[in-house]
């Protein structure tokens, strides 16, 4: 994925097939069981409840 991929889907919101994690941590395990248990989803690590990119410079050309 890259990073146009990502900015996409930020514009969107959270639902039973997306969902936003600041952090990896158990609250991910959760997502992980209810999506492995319907149609599959996409979990995006990095990105905080306002929708922003922590954990990376994203003025970084590279990134």
């Amino acid at each position: 994925m890259d990073r146009n991929e990502i900015l996409k889907l930020l514009e969107k919101e959270e639902g039973n097939k997306l969902e936003f994690k600041e952090r990896f941590n158990d609250s991910i395990l959760k997502t992980i069981s209810a999506f492995a248990n319907t149609h599959g989803g996409l979990i995006i690590v990095g990105v905080n409840n306002k929708k922003e990119i922590v954990g990376i410079d994203t003025n970084d050309k590279n990134y």
